[in-house]
């Protein structure tokens, strides 16, 4: 599919979505009253999410390490930042297997 049709496919597809969204209905019947695959009803949700959602290859930031001027201690808050905005606030060191369970 060259990009211009998979462009004008996607705005279709999406648009699609967002009606089934406000629908009330079932994606099943949604389909069937579309006359959609409803395989391909998932392969478009899975993308009109991701979309939503930001690229999740992206979700992670880089790590900046900094030492707090002035403190008794090198041990301080841990932060971790989202890339959708959220931070997780730790008021310990955690180990980064416990990091990677919250956000694997």
């Amino acid at each position: 599919m060259n990009p211009e049709n998979f462009a004008t496919r996607q705005s279709k597809m999406f648009s699609l979505i967002e009606s089934w969204k406000t629908s009330g209905q079932s994606q099943h019947i949604f389909c069937k009253e579309h006359a959609i695959v409803y395989s391909n009803f998932h392969y478009w949700y899975k993308k009109y999410r991701e979309q939503q959602q930001g690229d999740p290859g992206k979700a992670f930031l880089p790590i900046k390490i900094k030492k707090l001027v002035g403190s008794s201690s090198e041990l301080g808050v841990m932060e971790l930042l989202l890339a959708n905005g959220h931070r997780l606030i730790f008021y310990q060191l955690v180990d980064v297997s416990y990091l990677r369970s919250l956000v694997g």
